[in-house]
């Protein structure tokens, strides 16, 4: 079950604007993240819905490879998930140029996903990272999502 609520929430972290923070210990180089239809914290994500996301962050250093990694934090633990294996390539979903990465260069990373959660009406954090071929971390970022019903009609639920 726990599988479900993870894939839930792979990576509706993505926000519009500035509204994420960094990851403990880490430089934040994300320039903007972006989901659609979401304009504040927590992330209002219907379940059963597809999320289209977008980062745009600055190389750090030079990279070969990338990795995405995912995490559901539940206060300061933090729950690792292991997202399908095309999903964990990370340089599949960069947007025009893919890897090798070149420092100070502008990235966009665009990942697509469906909201599969066995609850609702639920408030999660969520810490999403991109790892190089040294696992030195390259990005990473956390955010909040509220899983919320999905009715019948495709409408959302409010209570």
């Amino acid at each position: 079950m726990l599988r479900y609520l993870l894939i839930a929430v792979i990576l509706p972290v993505f926000v519009y604007g500035q509204i994420h923070t960094p990851c403990n210990n880490y430089d934040n180089n994300a320039v903007d993240v972006i989901v659609e239809n979401c304009t504040k914290l927590p992330c209002e994500i219907e379940n059963e819905s597809w999320i289209n996301s977008t980062i745009l962050f600055i190389a750090p250093g030079n990279h070969k490879q990338l990795k995405t990694e995912f995490a559901i934090m539940l206060g300061d633990f933090r729950v690792p998930y292991d997202l399908p294996a095309d999903k964990q390539i990370g340089c599949n979903w960069l947007v025009g140029d893919g890897c090798p990465l070149v420092a100070g260069q502008k990235y966009n990373y665009n990942f697509v996903n469906k909201v599969e959660s066995p609850f609702s009406n639920i408030e999660i954090g969520m810490e999403f990272t991109l790892v190089d071929e040294n696992q030195q971390t390259v990005l990473c970022y956390r955010s909040r999502a509220l899983i919320l019903p999905r009715s019948n009609t495709g409408q959302l639920i409010l209570n």
